[in-house]
């Protein structure tokens, strides 16, 4: 059984990392790069760095570079700004492991063949913000505020292969502490069989189990309770059963 991973999830909105709360509301906690720096002495298993207002400036080539030059070793996971091939490629030049990708999947199928043929499947994420209303579960295209893939929109995408994992976001949970919508999963794995990363409303140690024995779930990914304690990484992982999780790596 392959071990599951914690994942560390940062994001920032002008030049400044957030707390974020539905995608809608927002607070400041400080400088992205030494957010980064201290998941990387924290011993998570990987970090996702996504810049979400780059809109048509590409990727943020100056964080990346701040980043270089801080010499992490945990792998690192960048979203934000990549359209085309070329911008992804230089992302990974920069000594990122693997990209995230969003908003390409509504806006250039296109640009995605080609970093897919540049990349390969092993280098690309998908991000998928997921909102339930009652019974009712949509595509949430965070940039446009609106709906417009449905499930066979969804289906055609994933079937093509392009990405080795896929970040199902709990939209209506993202930045709470009311743990994972498992409809959300239950919905997706009904779709599709690619590993699943779970992200929103995660924070107690019973959110993290109950999301590890899920199959096809790879990983979690925490937000807000990782940067807001020191060593709650190292907490984590010792409370939780390693049958499921790699052993700390506290630095």
């Amino acid at each position: 059984m392959l071990k599951k991973r914690i994942i560390g999830g940062i994001i920032v909105r002008k030049n400044i990392a957030v707390q974020s709360f539905n995608y809608k509301s927002y607070l400041p906690l400080g400088k992205p790069e030494i957010l980064v720096e201290n998941l990387d002495n924290w011993g998570v298993d990987e970090i996702v760095l996504t810049v979400i207002d780059r809109g048509d400036r590409g990727p943020d080539f100056d964080l990346l570079k701040k980043l270089k030059e801080y010499k992490i070793s945990t792998p690192l996971i960048y979203g934000g700004g990549i359209k085309t091939e070329e911008q992804a490629s230089k992302v990974i030049g920069y000594g990122v492991e693997r990209i995230i990708l969003d908003s390409i999947i509504y806006e250039d199928i296109n640009n995605l063949e080609e970093i897919h043929q540049s990349l390969g499947s092993q280098a690309l994420v998908l991000s998928l913000p997921l909102i339930r209303n009652k019974n009712e579960i949509k595509f949430y295209n965070y940039k446009k505020n609106n709906f417009q893939f449905n499930e066979n929109n969804i289906k055609e995408i994933l079937n093509k292969k392009f990405f080795s994992e896929i970040v199902i976001v709990n939209v209506n949970g993202e930045g709470g502490s009311n743990g994972f919508d498992k409809l959300l999963f239950d919905y997706m794995h009904k779709i599709t069989k690619i590993p699943s990363i779970l992200f929103g409303g995660i924070c107690k140690t019973q959110h993290i189990v109950d999301c590890l024995r899920l199959e096809s779930v790879s990983a979690v990914m925490l937000g807000n309770s990782l940067n807001y304690k020191e060593h709650n990484i190292y907490r984590l992982k010792k409370d939780i059963n390693n049958t499921y999780i790699r052993k700390h790596n506290l630095r």
